[in-house]
C-alpha cells in the first residue's frame, strides 16, 4: 500500500500535469524520494523505448541493460491499465557509488507524459528495499515454533519464507504451487505425518498470497488448542470440588472432633458441662448432653458407694467388745 501511494502521489500530483517542466519534476521527485528513502531505493521514469527521463536517487545508468526486456517494462506495456508488482530481484539499472547490492521488490505502471503539447507513454517505476518486507514478516513470525508465516505470488512462488534458506538446500519443502490455487479461508492438510492448520488471504492489488502454518504438535497439550482448554478447563473443575470437599468436610467434623477434645480435657476444665452441652449442631447437642448425663450418674454412684461405706466404717468404731 505504501508503494501504491508513493505511485499514485507521483503519477497523479507530478507526472499528470497539462505541459511538464523536467526541473520541477527531478526536483519533485527528489522531494519524494526523501521522504520515504528508508524504504526505497530508487524512482525513476523511462519513455516507452527504454530510454531514462529521470531518476532519483542521482545515478549513473548501469550499460548494456536494455530496459525494454526487463519484466517490470514489457509487463507494464502489456498490460497499460494495471499496476504490477514484481517478485524480488536485484537491482540492475543502476551503478551504487557505494557499491552495494539492494534486494528490490518493483512497481510499475504505464504514465502519459505531456511535454509542449505531445503526450507520450512512459514507465513509472518505484523499487522499495526488500528489507522493508523482511523485517515486517520477522516481527510477524515472531519466536513462535508451531505456526509461521509466508508470502508468494499468485502463481506459488516465494517472496518471503522463514525458512528460505532450507528450502534451497532443499533441507525443506514447501507445497506453494498448490497453496496458491485454494481459495482463501481455512484449510486441512497433512504434511509428513503431521496434521497442518493453513490459513490463506489474498492481498489486494499484488495478487500475493499470505500464508499462516499452524502445526498442531500435540491436540491435548499444546497450548493454544481447543482440546488443552477444555482438558485446563477440567482439570481445573476438579481441583476446586476437591478444595470444596475438604473444606465442608472439615467443618462437618469440627464439632464432634471438638466434643473428643473436650471430654479428653475434661478434667482440666471448669464449666465442662456448659460448654459441651451448647456447643454444634442438634445432634452433637443431644449427645454431648448424653453423655454429660452418664457422667453425672456415675458421680452420683460414686459418691453413694463412697458414703455407703464411710457409714458402714462408722458403725464399726461404736461397736461394744465382749470379754472372752
Amino acid at each position: 500500500m505504501s508503494m501504491r501511494r508513493i505511485s499514485d502521489a507521483m503519477y497523479y500530483n507530478v507526472i499528470k500535469v497539462p505541459d511538464l517542466n523536467m526541473s520541477e519534476l527531478n526536483e519533485e521527485m527528489n522531494l519524494l524520494y526523501e521522504a520515504h528513502k528508508d524504504n526505497l531505493v530508487s524512482v525513476a521514469i523511462f519513455s516507452s523505448q527504454g530510454k531514462l527521463i529521470s531518476a532519483v536517487p542521482i545515478s549513473a545508468e548501469k550499460k548494456n541493460r536494455k530496459v525494454v526486456e526487463q519484466d517490470f517494462f514489457s509487463t507494464a506495456v502489456q498490460q497499460v491499465e494495471n499496476l504490477h508488482f514484481s517478485l524480488p530481484h536485484v537491482q540492475n539499472l543502476f551503478d551504487d557509488p557505494s557499491f552495494r547490492t539492494h534486494w528490490v521488490i518493483s512497481l510499475s505502471r504505464v504514465v502519459d507524459l505531456n511535454r509542449d503539447g505531445v503526450s507520450n507513454n512512459a514507465v513509472l517505476l518505484v523499487d522499495m528495499n526488500y528489507d522493508t518486507i523482511e523485517r515486517m514478516m520477522e516481527k510477524l513470525n515472531g519466536d513462535d515454533d508451531s505456526r509461521y508465516f509466508y508470502l508468494c505470488d499468485k502463481k506459488g512462488k516465494l517472496i518471503y519464507h522463514p525458512r528460505m534458506r532450507e528450502i534451497l538446500r532443499k533441507s525443506f519443502q514447501e507445497n506453494t504451487e498448490d497453496v496458491a490455487e485454494w481459495e482463501d479461508g481455512l484449510h486441512y492438510i497433512k504434511k509428513d505425518g503431521r496434521k497442518e492448520t493453513v490459513i490463506l488471504d489474498t492481498i489486494g492489488y499484488t495478487g500475493w498470497k499470505m500464508v499462516s502454518v499452524l502445526e498442531e504438535k500435540n491436540p491435548v497439550f499444546t497450548p493454544g488448542g481447543t482440546l488443552y482448554y477444555v482438558f485446563m478447563l477440567i482439570s481445573l473443575t476438579l481441583l476446586i470440588s476437591l478444595f470444596f470437599n475438604q473444606l465442608l468436610s472439615l467443618r462437618l467434623s469440627y464439632p464432634i472432633r471438638k466434643l473428643n477434645e473436650d471430654l479428653e480435657n475434661m478434667g482440666d476444665r471448669e464449666r465442662f458441662i456448659e460448654e459441651i452441652s451448647n456447643y454444634g449442631s442438634t445432634e452433637i447437642i443431644h449427645l454431648g448432653q448424653t453423655l454429660v448425663q452418664s457422667f453425672r450418674k456415675i458421680d452420683e454412684l460414686t459418691e453413694e458407694k463412697i458414703q455407703q461405706q464411710e457409714e458402714k466404717a462408722a458403725d464399726g468404731d461404736g461397736c461394744v467388745a465382749i470379754p472372752d
